[in-house]
């Protein structure tokens, strides 16, 4: 009985440690995550202290414009009431003029004569302020006319400027909140308002307008455009009038002016005559694009689907994965389609006897249109913001998707988007855009039976289609590129350092470089045998490969590093590791290596082989490299 007793004991203690393990590695997983969110909140503290700053030297420079140019109006005035006077004497001579021609009317012509000839000198001594009204007047008709010709003209002025970083790129915007936070990282957003559109315009001169259907505005509380963007054709009464001035203003200062309808096509007559004011027309279901240029002759309209932020959703994760089965969103009665595609599905997922989990959206709401059937209502949750969805969506390897519309090829709903960036498979309703752009790794909600079988595949596949191809730098990179508008791309070059000892070793580390798929590379081979290494180098014909001898770390200042990223490699490196990796960079900071592990989780490592960094920690990486120094290092795991 001793034995048993004791191998119980040690089983416990064993649990106990693993269980103290696993908590361990959880809260360490949860520090680095708040870490990571407090560093790009940083950045975003240094940005607006920049903005201030900025802000406050153009004050100070409109000070001192201000200040010129009042002493300008003063000496102006002076001058214009030294004109006054001119003019005043100028009448008085000319009266008496006038008085001394009726005088010598009566008399002999020689005097009359010898009076005005006189009097004609004095005049002519003084300005002519007749002829200075005549300048000014022509001068004003020709800039008329000037202006005239140039508002006529048919040729689009084409403007130089340098182009810019996406981040650097001033935008103005309109936005409802859900787009305002998918959007606000992609550029230097302004947002503007009813009220102060005009200051901002003239402080920050943007580079672009950017609008969408919004109903409200960034704002809930204040809702400062509810019923400033929308129009209905039929209406007499014109309600856009701040919208419509800053166009105005976009035309007269030449900048580009662009209109996201999100809400085609099921609102289209509500922003259509909107949206055809603008430049540029892009919306979310292509299936509108003739209509917005047969009906309305508009020739620049082009499709723009949702995309997903990953500063917002990303598949960080702080706890293991339920099966349960999530919805966040609401029930509309008016609706009956929704509803009833709604219902089919709920009943197929607690059949098939998963646990359904519903966030309602309008949980607080009395309108009894928008209360849940009371066969759900032990499945109902209170709503989150929408920046706390990633973590609902994480709850769970699945959740549910319900499209409103679902025979468009671009338009369906966000969340779909948002769910995979979060590596959460979707189960959704039919959907063709959907099912175009993700085929059969979508769980459409059609059979009698849920299948989720290779679940984890499809959500990981997903992810990375998703990471590299719908997130919102892809929609706006896609917007600039429409418009013909340039821009800066960023470095993504990396360069892999192979260690080797011996020419075999080298000619295989110059092999599995060749392997590596990602276009943006260049290795450095660490030759431990100088001789040799002038052998392979002479047998190279690739200018990105560099082969460079070290023999030890007296030798370290031989290793240069000049990309944006680098990776200590060896030949077991996957293939496609790097061109995944560097995804991640979207939502990871800086100072995180990225490995290749089994969940989406921040760990500590000791090693620094195979494990992707960026150029700023090449120094202290490439010493823990050599000198084999102990000190973990905090990375990012992700699955490939």
């Amino acid at each position: 009985m001793k034995p048993d007793s004791n191998s119980q004991k040690k089983a416990e203690r064993e649990k106990s440690v693993q269980n103290d393990k696993n908590s361990s590695t959880k809260y360490l997983s949860q520090y680095y995550e708040l870490e990571n969110e407090s560093l790009y909140q940083k950045e975003e503290i240094e940005k607006l202290k920049d903005n201030y700053a900025q802000m406050r030297a153009k004050l100070h420079n409109q000070k001192r414009t201000r200040s010129k140019l009042e002493q300008k109006k003063k000496s102006a005035a002076v001058k214009l009431k030294n004109q006054e006077n001119d003019v005043a004497l100028l009448s008085k001579k000319n009266q008496e003029l006038k008085n001394q021609i009726e005088r010598y009317r009566s008399r002999k012509i020689v005097k009359a004569t010898d009076g005005i000839i006189k009097l004609l000198r004095r005049i002519k001594s003084k300005p002519s302020i007749k002829s200075d009204v005549k300048k000014v007047a022509d001068e004003s008709d020709y800039i008329e006319r000037s202006d005239k010709i140039i508002s006529e003209s048919e040729e689009p002025v084409t403007f130089q400027f340098e182009p810019k970083y996406l981040e650097d790129i001033k935008v103005a915007i309109i936005m409802d909140e859900f787009s305002y936070n998918s959007f606000k990282f992609e550029f230097n957003a302004l947002v503007v308002g009813p009220d102060n559109w005009r200051e901002i315009f003239q402080t920050e001169s943007p580079d672009l307008f950017l609008c969408e259907s919004a109903w409200h505005g960034i704002n809930p509380e204040t809702k400062p455009w509810t019923r400033k963007i929308s129009h209905s054709i039929k209406s007499n009464k014109e309600n856009r009038k701040e919208l419509l001035e800053i166009l105005e203003y976009c035309k007269t200062h030449h900048i580009p002016s662009i209109f996201w309808n999100k809400e085609d096509p099921t609102n289209f007559k509500f922003f259509a005559d909107t949206a055809v004011k603008f430049d540029h027309v892009f919306t979310s279901a292509e299936e509108c694009i003739n209509c917005y240029k047969s009906t309305f002759g508009h020739e620049s309209v082009h499709s723009l689907m949702f995309a997903a932020q990953p500063r917002l959703f990303n598949p960080i994760e702080e706890e293991e994965r339920t099966d349960d089965v999530i919805f966040a969103g609401s029930w509309y009665a008016h609706f009956p389609d929704r509803c009833k595609e709604m219902s089919t599905i709920f009943n197929q997922i607690i059949k098939s006897g998963y646990n359904l989990k519903i966030y309602d959206r309008a949980f607080y709401n009395e309108d009894p249109r928008r209360k849940f059937p009371e066969e759900y209502r032990d499945f109902l949750n209170p709503p989150v913001s929408h920046d706390k969805m990633a973590k609902i969506y994480k709850e769970s390897r699945y959740a549910v998707n319900i499209n409103s519309v679902t025979d468009s090829n671009t338009m369906f709903a966000r969340r779909a988007f948002e769910l995979i960036l979060c590596n959460t498979l979707v189960l959704s309703n039919h959907s063709k855009g959907l099912e175009r752009l993700f085929k059969d790794t979508i769980v459409f909600m059609d059979q009698n039976k849920i299948n989720l079988e290779h679940s984890k595949e499809m959500r990981l596949k997903n992810l990375y289609n998703v990471l590299n191809n719908h997130t919102y730098t892809n929609r706006f990179k896609q917007i600039l590129d429409t418009i013909n508008y340039p821009y800066l791309e960023t470095d993504k070059t990396v360069t892999l350092y192979y260690q080797t000892k011996t020419p075999e070793e080298t000619e295989n580390a110059i092999k599995h470089f060749q392997t590596i798929d990602y276009p943006y590379k260049k290795a450095m081979v660490l030759e431990k045998n100088e001789d040799e290494t002038k052998l392979v180098e002479s047998k190279l014909n690739n200018s990105n490969i560099i082969i460079t001898p070290i023999n030890g770390p007296e030798e370290l200042s031989n290793i240069i590093n000049n990309t944006p990223y680098f990776i200590f490699s060896d030949t077991n490196l996957k293939s496609d590791f790097i061109k995944k990796a560097v995804l991640h960079y979207k939502y990871i900071e800086t100072k995180y290596g990225i490995v290749e592990g089994t969940n989406f989780r921040f760990e500590k490592s000791n090693t620094t082989q195979n494990t992707l960094f960026n150029h700023q920690e090449f120094e202290n990486i490439i010493k823990k490299q050599f000198e084999n120094e102990a000190e973990e290092i905090p990375v990012y795991c992700i699955r490939v």
